[in-house]
């Protein structure tokens, strides 16, 4: 091979690889979406557990339909920025439920609630039942991150709009003992056998969508793996034969 021919071929054998390797990861992510699709089937049939006050296997209650009884802190509350809903601008909220007869508490993720057009920084003001509730919802390991231009600084302590929160950080903000798992909460609270309506959005997408998104990605990257092959044989394979004949 001639030495003009070396970066060319270096730099289409670069190109595949990743895009390659790029289709394969969204290939992944997409088999992850029908496993936990299966999953959320799975748990939907499943009866519902009650969130323990003590030591828990969080893995053992992902995915299940959970309830747990305890009293919402609306101190503690945050809301969690750039979510949306229908194409609406909103927020995530957050609060911790101290569970009944514990000093631990379960991360509730309540629901949606749109943010002010005219204010984006904005807080609402949320109704939040006083006294015991319980709450019922889906268990999760943590919650989905978005993505962040650089590394965002740890909220100080009276931040309420995050970017992004997880159960760790929340546990270091707070100071509160948390339950290794939040809640995914898909009824208004009860109190008694009454719900309490809070204004929130609860029309959570199904965990396993987006698999057809994840695998249009996976044929873009593959398609740009041929594409480069293909350039490097018409470019460069043919080029050389045609300048040697």
């Amino acid at each position: 091979m001639r030495v003009r021919a070396v970066v060319p071929t270096l730099a289409a054998l670069a190109l595949v690889a990743v895009t390659v390797s790029l289709g394969n990861w969204q290939m992944r992510r997409a088999d992850e979406k029908r496993a936990l699709h299966a999953r959320h089937e799975a748990a939907s049939r499943d009866a519902v557990v009650r969130v323990p006050a003590g030591d828990l296997d969080p893995a053992s209650l992902e995915g299940r339909r959970v309830v747990a009884r305890g009293e919402l802190l609306p101190r503690w509350t945050v809301f969690v920025d750039n979510r949306t809903h229908k194409g609406i601008a909103g927020f995530y909220v957050l609060s911790p439920l101290r569970m009944t007869g514990s000093e631990r508490h379960v991360l509730v993720l309540r629901g949606w609630v749109a943010s002010d057009p005219r204010e984006r920084s904005r807080l609402p003001d949320l109704a939040t039942p006083a006294g015991e509730v319980e709450i019922e919802g889906i268990a999760q390991l943590d919650l989905e991150h978005v993505l962040e231009l650089g590394r965002s600084a740890p909220p100080g302590p009276q931040d309420r709009l995050w970017q992004n929160a997880d159960v760790a950080s929340f546990a270091r903000w707070s100071g509160l003992a948390m339950q290794p798992l939040v809640v995914r909460e898909t009824v208004a609270p009860r109190v008694g056998a009454d719900e309490r309506d809070d204004g929130l959005v609860r029309d959570w997408p199904d965990p396993g969508s987006g698999v057809e998104k994840h695998l249009g990605y996976a044929f873009q990257w593959y398609a740009l793996a041929v594409l480069a092959a293909g350039l490097w044989v018409r470019f460069v394979l043919f080029g050389r034969r045609k300048a040697e004949s």
